[in-house]
C-alpha cells in the first residue's frame, strides 16, 4: 500500500511540476492532460475531485504558489559568483 501511495504522489508531483515549469499560472489543461492530472487526484484521493473544475483550479493555484517561491528565493539569493556543491 505505501508503495502504491508513493507512486502515486510522485506522479501527482511530476505532473505538478512539469506543468508549473513557467513563471505563470498554467493554462487550464485540456484533453490527455486534463484527465491524467485527475485521474493522478483521484489516485491519493477520490474525494479531491468531487468537482474537477475546483480541482484543477486548486492545482493551478499549487502552481502560482510554487512559483512565487521560487522566484522570491531566487532574488533573496542575489548574483551567485560561485557555487559549492552541495555535500550529502
Amino acid at each position: 500500500m505505501r508503495i502504491r501511495y508513493a507512486a502515486t504522489v510522485t506522479a501527482v508531483l511530476t505532473i505538478t511540476l512539469t506543468a508549473c515549469s513557467s513563471d505563470d499560472i498554467p493554462a487550464v489543461p485540456t484533453g490527455s492532460e486534463r484527465s491524467a492530472l485527475i485521474a493522478a487526484l483521484k489516485d491519493v484521493n477520490p474525494a479531491i475531485v468531487t468537482d474537477e473544475d475546483k480541482a484543477i483550479d486548486a492545482a493551478r493555484d499549487q502552481c502560482a504558489t510554487l512559483n512565487e517561491v521560487r522566484r522570491v528565493r531566487h532574488e533573496s539569493q542575489g548574483p551567485v559568483l560561485h557555487q559549492r556543491p552541495r555535500s550529502h
